[in-house]
């Protein structure tokens, strides 16, 4: 028999409408739609968007600059609605949304960046079996933040009653915020930004702050983890990556940074057997970590590959350790995977989502099946 939970079947029988109401049956699925907590989210996302006031609102600070001619240039991708969304404020009002929907969603934060922004987490269900899902470790991978809010719209309608699932979309919101346009240019923290990597001795590809991948004071976070972290900072410092900056710089210590103190607290009150943390990119599952074997560690890779498409990597020695899948393996001996979403260059174009999200999305429901 089929489960009242998962994704939608693809071989569900489809209702055949009369010839002559099909206008009636669509506006009968816009009113579900604008039902729906999501809608009713996004909407207040776009209305702060659209404001022409001066207020000091996230949305006031994202109003996108008119094009004056046929030639100008494409809006920015940090000027897309989907980063409006992907903002800390928006993030937290879709999260409310979706707790005061559902019953058996609860929002909580977990602690709070540099910056003082929320790091939220919504818990869906209230099953025996703990799983937790993260994205945006790295400013620069925001749009995982979006795919994972997706996802979580999906599931909370036929979450699995067995598990409860743990989201944490925004690891990094300062980041998020500074390269999506929600900290004012004028602003110290974002000139402070700006100064380090102007600074920086290694190259960046791309110009600032599109490229910036750290928190707010220039520390990778998925490098501040305590695991192996002195190997990470050898590896990263050979690199050149021995400073504050836009990307790989492993901080001063193990656990320097707020968000990465929020995680390790967070995982340690709960009984995760199983954590996924979404980055950009390459269609990749990292996996496995040296002298640690999970017991069904390669079971479940192969299943999130077979469901996806995406390849099972294992993580070179030089670019390993110090990140929130070493560190949850090194210190549970239980299965954690870092979901490399999409291809090309972080940050992924925002015109990529839906084809992003339509191998990721198999994944993620197979993780909690």
């Amino acid at each position: 028999m089929p489960t009242a939970w998962g994704p939608p079947r693809k071989n569900a029988r489809k209702t055949k409408l009369p010839v002559s109401r099909p206008c009636l049956y669509a506006r009968l699925l816009l009113k579900k739609f604008r039902e729906s907590p999501i809608f009713t989210s996004l909407k207040a996302v776009a209305v702060r968007f659209k404001t022409n006031d001066n207020t000091n609102s996230v949305g006031a600070k994202l109003r996108p600059t008119e094009n004056k001619t046929t030639n100008d240039k494409p809006q920015p991708a940090s000027q897309h609605p989907l980063a409006a969304a992907s903002q800390p404020n928006a993030v937290y009002s879709a999260l409310q949304t979706l707790e005061k929907s559902y019953a058996f969603a609860y929002l909580q934060a977990i602690g709070t960046s540099r910056l003082g922004h929320s790091i939220p987490c919504l818990a869906i269900g209230s099953g025996a079996k703990e799983i937790m899902i993260n994205a945006a470790h790295h400013a620069n991978e925001w749009i995982t933040t979006p795919l994972l809010l997706r996802f979580m719209e999906e599931y909370i309608r036929r979450h699995n009653p067995e598990i409860t699932l743990h989201c944490i979309p925004l690891v990094n919101p300062d980041g998020v915020a500074l390269v999506t346009g929600g900290i004012p240019a004028s602003s110290p923290a974002y000139k402070a930004a700006q100064a380090m990597a102007k600074n920086h001795p290694v190259q960046l590809s791309q110009p600032f702050p599109a490229s910036w991948k750290s928190n707010i004071i220039g520390v990778d976070l998925n490098s501040n983890y305590p695991a192996n972290w002195p190997q990470a900072r050898q590896n990263k410092f050979a690199k050149g990556y021995n400073q504050p900056g836009p990307r790989d710089y492993v901080g001063p210590q193990p656990l320097s940074e707020p968000e990465t103190c929020a995680m390790v607290a967070y995982t340690k009150t709960h009984d995760f057997a199983l954590t996924l943390s979404l980055h950009t990119q390459g269609e990749e599952i990292y996996w496995h970590y040296p002298g640690h074997n999970p017991p069904q560690e390669k079971e479940i890779a192969t299943k999130l590959s077979q469901a996806s498409g995406y390849q099972l990597e294992k993580v070179p020695d030089t670019s390993s350790h110090a990140g929130y899948r070493d560190w949850f393996i090194q210190t549970y001996n239980r299965p954690g995977f870092t979901i490399e979403c999409g291809l090309g260059e972080s940050p992924l174009p925002p015109g990529d989502f839906e084809r992003i999200y339509a191998k990721l999305a198999p994944l993620l429901w197979a993780a909690v099946s």
